[in-house]
């Protein structure tokens, strides 16, 4: 996943939603996901991304992320966060 650092670090400088392809550790299925990411974080060797969804705020692990892209949209962060 390190192959996407450089753009979701570009996206969240930018405020810009971004969409990829998640693998749980635990399923077998991968998920589409689209989320306005906000932070990113190394912690043990590994990064994760912490992004907001619509149910709230999730951790993703860099590693399982495929075919990441940066949308156009732009999202308004929340200042709480």
């Amino acid at each position: 996943g390190l192959e996407y650092l450089s753009s979701i670090l570009e996206a969240i400088i930018n405020n810009r939603v971004i969409k990829f392809i998640y693998s749980k550790f635990s399923e077998d299925e991968s998920k589409d996901h689209t989320v306005e990411p906000y932070h990113l974080k190394e912690f043990d060797g590994r990064w994760y991304l912490l992004a907001m969804l619509s149910k709230g705020m999730t951790i993703f692990s860099l590693d399982r992320i495929d075919e990441l892209k940066v949308t156009t949209k732009v999202f308004k962060r929340n200042k709480k966060i």
